[in-house]
């Protein structure tokens, strides 16, 4: 299972490709989620332009733009500290981030079906009489 990441108040899930924010889902697209990912992984250092392009859109002949949109895009989302530029050189995480490797909590299967029975209603003397043939 792959690392769950923390940032501030998001939560980053890599194996379900979602950002909560408090627990609820964050609207971010499928190439700014991959640009956040690979920030996340590579924070111990800079990473220049070319290689989050080779990263984020492996083997796509790609504008420096779309790199620009997703990085605003991010830092609307985690804060302008969020991703620092260094002029020449590219870009770095500055957030601090605690990883985890702990399973998910398991979610709360939601239904209208009634709670399941843990006790035989009605049926003390067929028990009774399985307990006395044991």
């Amino acid at each position: 299972m792959a690392p769950c990441y923390t940032v501030g108040e998001f939560e980053v899930r890599p194996d379900e490709r979602r950002v909560l924010r408090g627990g609820a889902p964050v609207v971010l697209g499928s190439r700014a989620f991959d640009l956040l990912l690979c920030l996340i992984e590579h924070r111990d250092r800079v990473i220049s332009k070319s290689e989050l392009l080779e990263l984020v859109w492996p083997g796509v002949v790609v504008e420096e733009n779309n790199l620009t949109v997703h990085i605003s895009a991010l830092r609307k989302l985690l804060g302008a500290q969020a991703v620092a530029t260094v002029p020449g050189q590219g870009y770095r995480f500055a957030m601090a981030v605690a990883e985890t490797n702990s399973e998910a909590p398991a979610r709360e299967i939601r239904h209208s079906l009634p709670a399941e029975r843990d006790t035989f209603v009605g049926r003390a003397e067929e028990l009774d009489g399985l307990a006395q043939r044991i």
